[in-house]
């Protein structure tokens, strides 16, 4: 398809700009002209304020970011482009896993692919769509999935809220083959039971796979509290590196009951227990006065937008200052921020903060972040979003 015959979107000096610096989504700040009467998510050809052509993309008016790039040349998005685009995101991925492994093949705007999100669960995909434009090419996308990957099943986790913005439809179904209501996959060499129809975002976080691995080297002979737990990534690798008493608290019971037959399955249930509570309520009450050698803090995000940054910061601090009235002297906790608005430098200087609070050094150690299937796009400052601290408190 010629590009001259789609319907033109025109970049302003702003847009430019931003384009001239390798980035792939657009605002309105960013637009000087856009087509009229197209649907929501219709692809269009993106051209300089000078009129010359620029790239592929779609565009959405509904939409926080209206236009997204799929291309800066002339490629319509046709079979050959998505085979192409996925293909090139799963040669990355083979750097780093084998193909019967799990990772997330597809990391959006990472991969020039913005508004789609693409895990693999052993011999299931879990494809999580955000945006108009890729749900008019989803079947396409399904198609080359199956086509590269030979899964089991694939299952739809489009129930996000991005998608309310893009006037889609919230669902959670399968859409090929076979997907059970609960399954085991591989995780790092760690089988875990998961759930794609109940299960939060995609149904598992591969996000933390380092920081889990290197916390957990730290938890022999110890008693640790993995807080945030969903189903239990991190307390069950600590118990499978030999801790001595392991307790997981979430909120999600499902999540719970999927960490307990992981458990089960790993023949580890006498140094695991797994316990429903909100973390703020369970570090509050007195009568849960245990002290914990090594703490894993993985709080959901707190500031999900700009202009509640700094009014919402507060949390971390909060439990970061609660988690360390339960952490032993001599102990270490593991804190995380997976809100992008709260910059690395900040997340450092609130978590100091909550130990000043306490009188308490704070000596960081190492200082992670998200696993190489999440690759960082450095144009796009929402791909690099998880932040996590190391600390070891002496006294």
């Amino acid at each position: 398809m010629n590009p001259s015959s789609l319907p033109l979107v025109r970049l302003n000096d702003t847009g430019y700009k931003a384009w001239e610096n390798h980035r792939n989504t657009f605002g309105e700040e960013c637009i000087a002209e856009t087509p009229s009467g197209i649907e929501p998510g219709a692809t269009v050809s993106v051209i300089c304020p000078s009129g010359h052509f620029a790239g592929i993309g779609y565009f959405n008016r509904l939409s926080r970011l209206p236009l997204r790039l799929l291309s800066r040349e002339a490629m319509f998005p046709d079979r050959e482009f998505w085979i192409n685009s996925i293909q090139s995101a799963l040669m990355f991925r083979h750097r780093f896993y084998t193909s019967d492994e799990s990772f997330r093949i597809v990391f959006g705007e990472a991969d020039q692919i913005p508004g789609l999100i693409v895990d693999k669960f052993g011999s299931v995909l879990s494809v999580q769509v955000t945006t108009a434009g890729i749900e008019r090419h989803q079947e396409v996308i399904l198609d080359v999935l199956e086509e590269l990957l030979h899964p089991e099943g694939i299952f739809l986790s489009c129930d996000c809220l991005p998608r309310k913005k893009e006037g889609l439809p919230l669902y959670r179904r399968v859409a090929r083959g076979e997907v059970r209501e609960s399954f085991f996959a591989p995780v790092d060499g760690v089988i875990h039971a998961i759930d794609c129809l109940h299960g939060h975002k995609t149904g598992f976080f591969l996000d933390h796979r380092l920081n889990r691995h290197w916390t957990a080297e730290l938890c022999k002979g110890k008693q640790v509290l993995d807080l945030f737990s969903y189903s239990g990534a991190f307390g069950i690798r600590a118990a499978l590196h030999q801790a001595e008493h392991v307790l997981c608290v979430d909120i999600f019971e499902p999540a719970l009951t999927l960490g307990r037959t992981t458990a089960r399955f790993h023949d580890i249930e006498s140094l695991i227990e797994f316990k429903r509570a909100e973390a703020f309520a369970f570090l509050n009450d007195p009568s849960n006065n245990e002290s914990w050698d090594v703490i894993f803090l993985d709080p959901p995000s707190f500031v999900r937008g700009n202009r509640r940054a700094q009014r919402n910061q507060a949390n971390y601090r909060k439990i970061a200052f609660l988690a360390l009235n339960a952490l032993a002297p001599g102990g270490i906790l593991v804190t995380s921020c997976c809100s992008f608005h709260v910059s690395r430098t900040d997340f450092i200087k609130i978590t100091e903060n909550a130990f000043i609070q306490k009188n308490r050094d704070c000596r960081i150690f190492r200082i992670g972040s998200q696993s190489p299937d999440h690759p960082i796009l450095p144009s796009v400052e929402g791909t690099d979003y998880l932040k996590c601290l190391f600390t070891a408190a002496d006294n």
